[in-house]
């Protein structure tokens, strides 16, 4: 049983907190985590989400997840990036972009987009199976228009504000 802390409209955590499927249930805001990771050639890696999740199984994504109790933003990421595909960072390493309001979003969810700037070598990754099925480097052109045009990949709904902080700022 997973448990998260509730948020209020602004964000701010109230101190409730409660198992994730009741704060879903219950329409509560609660925190996500995104990461965009970028190697020294620009390209952006992607992660194919695995058929047994419940929500875009098999659809092309960045890494990501929910915050859990008690849990800060970048612990949240942190620990996503350890299980979803093996990778240990310090909590510096990652540099935060902006939160996207819940109020923006298709749920009751603020998301918290951070950036990462590191070459990893796909072939050390140890890929948790219950959650990603495949991952790739992509070039940050082919992502945008992977996010336009190809109906296997997550719509996020803030997408479009990185790619275009990151054509602007980050690609080499």
């Amino acid at each position: 049983m997973e448990f998260v802390d509730v948020l209020d409209e602004n964000g701010e955590k109230t101190g409730i907190i409660k198992e994730r499927s009741l704060a879903k249930k219950d329409k509560d805001y609660t925190l996500g985590v995104h990461v965009w990771i970028q190697n020294s050639k620009g390209e952006i890696l992607l992660q194919k989400r695995s058929m047994e999740k419940h929500s875009f199984a098999g659809m092309w994504d960045t890494t990501g997840g929910r915050a859990r109790a008690k849990e800060s933003s970048k612990e949240s990421m942190q620990r996503e990036l350890k299980e979803e595909l093996g990778i240990e960072i310090s909590a510096s390493d990652l540099q935060f972009l902006f939160r996207f309001p819940a109020q923006k979003n298709s749920k009751p969810m603020f998301l918290d987009v951070y950036f990462l700037k590191k070459d990893i070598d796909l072939k050390t990754l140890t890929l948790q199976k219950e959650e990603v099925e495949d991952v790739c480097y992509v070039p940050l052109s082919i992502v945008k228009k992977w996010y336009l045009e190809n109906p296997n990949f997550v719509k996020q709904p803030y997408f479009m504000d990185v790619l275009k902080r990151l054509e602007n700022t980050y690609e080499c």
